[in-house]
């Protein structure tokens, strides 16, 4: 999980065009973990990324 500042700085936006296709993409979780935080901020991180990438609207 991106619990620390270190996790996050270990990606690497590997370079290429960005293929937008209109696909979905989902987090499988149990119904049970909705809540938990660290499934809330995971979502949250993604649609970040999604968003400063150009991959998604803002919401």
């Amino acid at each position: 999980m991106l619990s620390h500042q270190d996790d996050r700085e270990s990606f690497v936006r590997l370079p290429g065009p960005v293929l937008i296709t209109g696909d979905r993409f989902y987090i499988a979780h149990k119904t049970s973990r909705r809540n938990e935080s660290t499934i809330r901020r995971l979502r949250h991180w993604l649609i970040q990324e999604a968003t400063a990438s150009g991959l998604m609207s803002p919401q």
